[in-house]
């Protein structure tokens, strides 16, 4: 009795620990290498990615998925997130000059210190989860 009690918590805290670690781990590695080599992802997985101070210039990242993704200081000059989901995602003093984020949402992401100066947000989802006008560029025009 004793034996199959402790056999199931060990089981229990085997799924839940699984489930705990899950997000740390969601981005495609395969995904994350192919953004380091040829600066292009478009439609990839990079959920929770630490892309700290990345230098992702021109980079193709339409229709990524960067959620809870960590760019903190990360130069996204002129890059392409069109259509990118970028929710929770921290971007503080991240550089976003002449970056495409048209229909990108970025519901709750962080954009302390953020540079946005000539960034294309048209139909943008801002932070606030307000839908940004059609030719917002540089800032979100609700």
């Amino acid at each position: 009795m004793v034996y199959r009690i402790a056999s199931s918590l060990i089981g229990v805290s085997f799924v839940c620990l699984c489930l705990v670690a899950a997000p740390l781990f969601a981005f495609s590695e395969k995904d994350l290498a192919r953004l380091d080599v040829i600066k292009s992802c478009a439609y990839c997985d990079l959920t929770y990615a630490n892309l700290t101070e990345a230098n992702l210039t021109n980079a193709n990242l339409r229709g990524a998925a960067l959620d809870n993704a960590i760019l903190v200081k990360a130069r996204l000059i002129n890059a392409n997130l069109s259509g990118a989901t970028l929710t929770d995602t921290n971007l503080e003093h991240a550089n976003l000059t002449g970056a495409n984020l048209a229909n990108a949402n970025l519901s709750r992401a962080n954009l302390s210190g953020a540079t946005l100066a000539d960034a294309i947000l048209s139909g943008a989802v801002w932070i606030d989860g307000k839908r940004c006008k059609r030719g917002s560029i540089g800032k979100c025009d609700h």
